[in-house]
């Protein structure tokens, strides 16, 4: 007997994989010092992805870790830029906060966008009895 393949399950995959590689080119752009600790989680999301692509169940799992690791992340990082620096006085210029609203909110906006896509649809009960 034949598995139903889904499609949204390779898109997914594909998804997992494409967006690690982004993610690592623009992270070896921006930091000369390349460090190691801060690659796993995105060369996870490729593990991820070649283990959705093969129906594993390890990668469907992994990526909902991981989805869930983005989120508490990028949540944590708008709170910490937005949310603290309204109670103490930092003195920060009114420079400072352009940069962080033009560039670091809408990057941890935006990578919450495919984590709760990934969340969503990997937890559906037809997805998850393809991954048995």
């Amino acid at each position: 007997m034949e598995k139903k393949i889904s499609v949204g399950v390779k898109i997914s995959g594909i998804a997992s994989i494409i967006l690690g590689l982004f993610y690592i080119f623009l992270f070896l752009l921006k930091h000369k010092d390349k460090d190691a600790v801060f690659l796993l989680p995105l060369v996870l999301f490729i593990v991820s992805g070649i283990g959705i692509l093969f129906f594993h169940n390890w990668g469907r799992r992994l990526m909902l870790v991981l989805s869930g690791y983005c989120l508490i992340i990028s949540t944590f990082v708008i709170y910490i830029l937005v949310g603290l620096s309204y109670y103490y006085e930092t003195g920060l210029t009114v420079s400072f906060w352009k940069q962080i609203i033009t560039k670091i909110l809408p990057i941890c906006g935006i990578s919450n966008i495919p984590a709760i896509a990934f969340l969503y649809f990997l937890t559906r009960p037809r997805v998850k009895e393809q991954f048995k």
